[in-house]
C-alpha cells in the first residue's frame, strides 16, 4: 500500500476537469461550449456574446474558473474528445468536429496535455 502511495504522489496530474464559472452568464455560455466545443471560438467573440469587455472578461473568467479562457477552451476539448475516442471514433474525424485544421494539430495539443498521442493514451497502440 505505501508503495502504492508512493507511486501516486509520483504521477503527473492530467487535466481531466472542467472549472466552470459562479457567474450565471458565464457558466451559461460555458455549458454551451461544452455541449458544442469548437477551438475557433475567442475571448472576443466570447467577451462581445456576454457584452463585456475582453479585459474584464479574461479577468472575471480566470478568477472564477482558475484558468485562462484559452486554458479553458482546450481542456474542454480534450474532455469532449475522450468519450468520442474511446468509443472509436477515429482521431481525424474527432479533431475535425473540434475545429481542428487537420489531425496533427489536434495531437500535438493532445501530447502535450496527456503526454502521449491520443492512440497511444487508450491504449489503442
Amino acid at each position: 500500500m505505501d508503495l502504492t502511495l508512493y507511486e501516486m504522489e509520483r504521477l503527473p496530474s492530467l487535466p481531466l476537469s472542467l472549472p466552470f464559472p459562479s457567474d450565471e452568464r458565464l457558466a451559461k455560455k460555458c455549458r454551451e461550449f461544452v455541449g458544442q466545443p469548437n477551438i475557433h471560438q475567442t475571448t472576443d467573440d466570447w467577451s462581445r456574446e456576454l457584452g463585456m469587455s475582453r479585459r474584464a472578461f479574461t479577468r472575471i473568467f480566470r478568477q472564477q474558473t482558475g484558468l485562462s479562457f484559452v486554458g479553458w477552451r482546450q481542456q474542454a476539448c480534450l474532455l469532449s474528445a475522450l468519450p468520442q475516442l474511446s468509443a472509436g471514433q477515429s482521431v481525424t474525424s474527432v479533431a475535425m468536429e473540434l475545429g481542428y485544421e487537420n489531425p496533427a494539430a489536434f495531437t500535438i495539443m493532445f501530447k502535450r496535455a496527456f503526454g502521449k498521442p491520443p492512440l497511444a493514451y487508450l491504449g489503442l497502440r
